[in-house]
């Protein structure tokens, strides 16, 4: 059984989507987040807010907010009308907007500085909301649950 299949939105507060992006719109938006990490803003536009800098360890936790806002592409790939259709007969709504974006790159371990733990997004958001508003996280390299995904 797909993963997509075994957990419910209603039932488990979580589930999963099956594949939306094809293999290329995924490496060409990991190329583009990486010229995001490298400082590289294709806009012109700096990100909100940057979690880490060039020159900081290489094995810590990258978190770049507003990332869409430094590259057009980045921003197609997050509003991608496949994306947004899926996520709307997901939560059964007739609109979803993107109100905010995060790139967050989480190296291979080499200690506690790349290691997020197992965590929930809520204790982190003072503002969440049990009705209407929903995270979305678009893995962009495969895996695994040991890796601790969302």
């Amino acid at each position: 059984m797909e993963n997509s299949e075994k957990y419910s939105l209603e039932k488990h507060g979580f589930s999963f989507l099956g594949k939306i992006f094809t293999n290329k719109e995924t490496d060409h938006c990991k190329r583009s987040l990486e010229k995001i990490i490298n400082g590289f803003y294709e806009t012109g536009q700096p990100p909100e807010e940057r979690f880490w800098e060039i020159g900081d360890d290489k094995h810590s936790i990258i978190k770049i907010d507003k990332p869409h806002l430094c590259n057009l592409d980045v921003w197609k790939f997050i509003t991608n009308k496949r994306f947004g259709l899926a996520l709307s007969n997901l939560t059964k709504s007739k609109k979803i907007k993107i109100w905010h974006s995060q790139l967050v790159w989480k190296p291979t371990s080499k200690g506690s500085s790349g290691n997020a733990g197992w965590h929930r997004d809520a204790q982190y958001w003072p503002f969440w909301s049990t009705k209407g508003l929903y995270t979305a996280w678009i893995a962009l390299t495969d895996v695994v649950s040991s890796s601790g995904p969302v």
